[in-house]
């Protein structure tokens, strides 16, 4: 068992160098450090380690379903732009050239509305730059996990006239 302190804010848990013999569900026992009541501990998360043999970043699991074995984590195999790894982590057919994260429309009458396909249990960080060349990307908006596909949308209430987005998932801390 292990006790972590995690700020409630963040509401992120990373684990760092789990292998393939973790591999397994584990229930998490959330509490609130404010109000502690040991005896009113809730069991309202799961966390599921999936295998990863090559230790690629890709668990099994998908490696099979869509290639019947590993893969190698940087390929392109659709020729889309995105790795099978970034395909992995965007929830997005990486034998289909037509599926990938990207904006699909940006309506710019006064605000500008950033539109994307959300996939189910994907959380998302819609992010501008108003110079391509600055190394850094500033937060516009955070898009939360819904159980099914579904079009969404970040407005942007003061747009720059030369502005840049993208959209990152999962959600960036």
């Amino acid at each position: 068992m292990t006790n972590l302190v995690l700020d409630s804010n963040l509401g992120f848990l990373t684990l760092l160098n789990v292998t393939t013999n973790n591999a397994g569900t584990y229930t998490l026992i959330l509490t609130n450090e404010v109000y502690p009541s040991p005896n009113i501990q809730r069991t309202n998360a799961f966390l599921t380690v999936r295998p990863d043999a090559n230790a690629n970043g890709i668990p099994d699991d998908w490696e099979a379903t869509y290639f019947g074995g590993p893969v190698d984590r940087n390929a392109d195999v659709d020729g889309d732009g995105m790795s099978n790894w970034a395909e992995y982590i965007a929830g997005t057919n990486p034998t289909n050239a037509a599926s990938y994260l990207n904006v699909e429309s940006i309506t710019a009458t006064g605000n500008a509305s950033i539109r994307f396909q959300a996939l189910p249990n994907k959380t998302y960080t819609v992010e501008y730059k108003d110079v391509l060349t600055s190394p850094v990307w500033t937060r516009l908006g955070d898009v939360v996990a819904r159980n099914s596909n579904w079009t969404a949308s970040v407005t942007d209430l003061a747009p720059g006239t030369n502005r840049f987005y993208h959209i990152v998932t999962p959600r960036r801390p």
